[in-house]
């Protein structure tokens, strides 16, 4: 099983990562975020699957899935804001924590690996914005673009 943020990186560069990370096992319906907590952490899923929910109109409703090799909680990392969604263990689950602090403590040592791992995040991020706006509804069609106004001669 392979982590998608890690894709490309070598076993040294994953020992180096590794360092950061922190081990947990929960079993099925552990709570793991809760929408609107503060916390400076992503999670990595090494087995089984979780369930992402959303309050919506004060009821919580499933919006996504995630499996072995995904990771959530990502956004912390970087904009600092609650938490957007609950997550809960859906079947028994062993995941890996990374902690804000930690994380910049290793780029700041190791910026290629840095790189490559921001890029993946990155990927990850895109991939579900596009997935969420897909879900939304196709595009609003544009209006033409308006015709270049003629130039007036003097």
């Amino acid at each position: 099983m392979g982590v998608s943020i890690f894709e490309g990186l070598a076993p040294y560069e994953i020992d180096i990562i590794a360092e950061a990370l922190y081990p947990r096992s929960l079993k099925a319906g552990a709570e793991i975020i809760r929408e609107g907590s503060f916390s400076e952490c992503m999670f990595i899923i090494l087995s089984g699957k979780v369930r992402v929910e959303k309050d919506i109109n004060r009821t919580p409703r499933p919006v996504w899935y995630l499996n072995a090799g995904d990771c959530f909680g990502e956004m912390s990392l970087f904009d600092r804001l609650p938490r957007s969604a609950s997550v809960y263990a859906d079947t028994d689950v062993d995941i890996l924590l990374m902690y804000r602090v930690e994380m910049e403590e290793m780029f700041e040592r190791h910026p290629h690996i840095a790189y490559r791992v921001m890029i993946q995040l990155f990927r990850t991020v895109s991939i579900r914005m596009r997935q969420v706006l897909a879900q939304l509804g196709p595009p609003t069609p544009q209006a033409p673009a308006p015709a270049p106004a003629a130039s007036a001669k003097s």
